[in-house]
């Protein structure tokens, strides 16, 4: 007779990978709606040069107003921490370490890549699914903070919310379309492809993002170079779409 009850170990671990993979399905659903003059990466997996180690960022996004790092826990119940704890408590009787700490050590990792100039323009975020609930500092529920936690149902309303925040003090983007591309660029040569390493941090194979190093014209759907997106992007003619230099004199 078939034992139902021998792999319930298994089939636990079988529905927390499955948690996962639907809460990153509905986090990149989200990011797919970002602007055209946005890009991301999802699962970036680097050599930190700050810790010496791995480390995988699994939503990394570049807009023209900030650079958002978002980490994603599935972990369900009663969060509660300070900003200065290193380790914080779960339902009272259990302890996760401190994630924006961890995203504070990814994003030193991120910065020694990339010019000085950008990086006090980052904006470290942790998600939770919606059956958790927050008992941390205020300074992580406020719009204004550059340390903010979230539901994963809300990542994409934060972002915008955020970039209205950032928008309205900055006044002109802060980050150019072509330092996008030369952002985006830089982290995609950094992103780790080795499949082996990439299973071991449970990441995914792919890099999946809403700008491709071989984004195509609207009309002719031939490729286009970083440069010729860039032009696009800052002209408001073209509203956000691209188009190759040929189309680009029938566009009015």
């Amino acid at each position: 007779m078939l034992n139902l009850f021998s792999n319930k170990k298994e089939l636990k671990q079988k529905s927390k990978s499955n948690d996962k993979k639907e809460e990153s399905y509905s986090i990149n659903i989200q990011l797919a709606q970002l602007p055209r003059n946005h890009r991301y990466i999802s699962d970036l997996l680097f050599v930190n040069h700050h810790t010496k180690e791995y480390s995988l960022i699994h939503h990394f996004i570049i807009s023209p107003y900030g650079i958002f790092c978002l980490q994603t826990k599935n972990i369900n119940g009663t969060i509660k921490g300070r900003k200065d704890e290193k380790m914080w408590s779960l339902n009272e009787n259990a302890q996760i370490a401190n994630p924006f700490q961890h995203n504070l050590n990814d994003i030193e990792g991120l910065k020694a890549i990339i010019q000085e100039k950008y990086h006090d323009h980052f904006i470290s975020m942790v998600s939770f699914p919606k059956r958790s609930s927050f008992q941390v500092d205020i300074h992580y529920r406020k719009i204004s903070s550059n340390e903010i936690i979230v539901y994963d149902k809300d990542v994409l309303t934060i972002i915008n919310k955020k970039i209205l925040s950032l928008k309205a003090f900055y006044k002109e983007p802060i980050i150019h379309s072509n330092q996008i591309a030369n952002l985006y660029n830089t982290f995609v040569k950094e992103n780790i492809t080795d499949i082996a390493i990439r299973n071991a941090y449970g990441c995914s194979r792919h890099l999946p993002s809403n700008q491709s190093s071989q984004t195509t014209c609207e009309i002719c759907r031939k490729e286009v170079s970083d440069q010729t997106i860039a032009t696009c992007l800052d002209n408001p003619k073209f509203k956000g779409k691209i188009y190759c230099k040929e189309h680009q004199k029938l566009i009015r």
